[in-house]
């Protein structure tokens, strides 16, 4: 950090480098972003136990969890250390499949574990057991699919819990499940049974994105939903029906990750503004959105990491190379 307090001069060089001058000695900063690497490393038990991260998430205890294809980890960040968990199949109470895909903590502390093959965990961090819930055939009150796509906890403490085969609302309370699918002769029905993300605004509203059905927009109280899909006439339809991830800025703007562009969705029409290449983006496909808090969303994409100002609409992108 900072020498001292009690600066006396500041400079900035030619390569960009701030050299601050204090009472008890000389401080450089470099103010381009700097990115800690974490890889994994063979022989080294301490290093990310795979190099393919599908998810993260800081925990109100300042953890990072890492979910890999070959397991669950905890890093903590104060002393660098790796905790693995991952499937043992003479332990019922182990990671229930080690192909990690969303990580999620409750509102009570509580984490839970999506997998891509072991259905939903639940991990009880007194004992480091975990508790699954799995697909069952005949059992309604049950997971709809193995493969848990997103998890969101909604305001009311509702778990909603997105599949390859439906979306499912878990209730705390009865410990059951109520799955939503696609009826292709209901219009107000699920546009797809693979749903990507889950997401809900801040008046509550539930939006659900889809693998190929577009977006979906859920109206509690008729249990029904309305779908934004792409139509190739109409420029102000959405970029594409694969939605990966959706958000709500601190203005209360919907942006949708799509396959083919981010789009900027004007709620009281019905229409979106795409952004792409053409605008600025690395690349068309984007996976995640996330928004900091001086309101800039950071993006990824399939080509780098993309930082996009909603105020001027510009993109600056870091790759590899940075």
């Amino acid at each position: 950090s900072l020498h001292d307090d009690d600066t006396v001069c500041i400079f900035q060089d030619a390569e960009g480098n701030i050299w601050v001058g204090t009472h008890s000695g000389v401080s450089r900063f470099n103010p381009k972003p700097r990115f800690i690497n974490y890889q994994h490393e063979p022989g080294n038990n301490q290093s990310l136990v795979d190099n393919t991260i599908r998810a993260v998430q800081v925990d109100s205890q300042g953890a990072l969890w890492v979910g890999t294809n070959r397991g669950l980890q905890r890093l903590d960040l104060k002393t660098g250390r790796f905790t693995l968990y991952q499937h043992d199949p003479h332990d019922p109470h182990s990671l229930s499949n080690n192909y990690v895909t969303v990580i999620r903590e409750d509102r009570s502390g509580t984490l839970w574990v999506g997998t891509g093959g072991g259905g939903l965990d639940r991990l009880d961090r007194a004992t480091g057991r975990f508790f699954a819930y799995r697909y069952k055939q005949n059992n309604p009150g049950g997971i709809s699919s193995d493969a848990v796509q997103s998890v969101l906890e909604d305001r009311d403490g509702m778990l909603w819990v997105a599949t390859a085969a439906g979306l499912n609302r878990w209730d705390r309370r009865t410990g059951r499940f109520t799955a939503y699918h696609h009826d292709p002769e209901d219009p107000h029905s699920l546009s797809d049974d693979w749903i990507k993300t889950v997401f809900e605004d801040r008046a509550g509203i539930l939006w659900a994105g889809s693998n190929s059905g577009g977006l979906n927009r859920f109206d509690r109280a008729s249990q029904q939903f309305t779908t934004y899909r792409h139509n190739p006439e109409d420029p102000a339809s959405l970029s594409h029906d694969k939605v990966n991830s959706i958000w709500e800025d601190q203005r209360g703007t919907l942006w949708v990750a799509t396959q083919d562009g981010l789009d900027q969705m004007d709620r009281s029409q019905g229409t979106f503004r795409t952004f792409t290449r053409q605008e600025g983006l690395p690349d068309n496909a984007i996976e995640a959105i996330l928004e900091d808090d001086h309101g800039t969303l950071w993006l990824a994409t399939h080509n780098g990491l993309s930082q996009f100002s909603p105020s001027t609409n510009t993109f600056h992108n870091y790759y590899e190379s940075d």
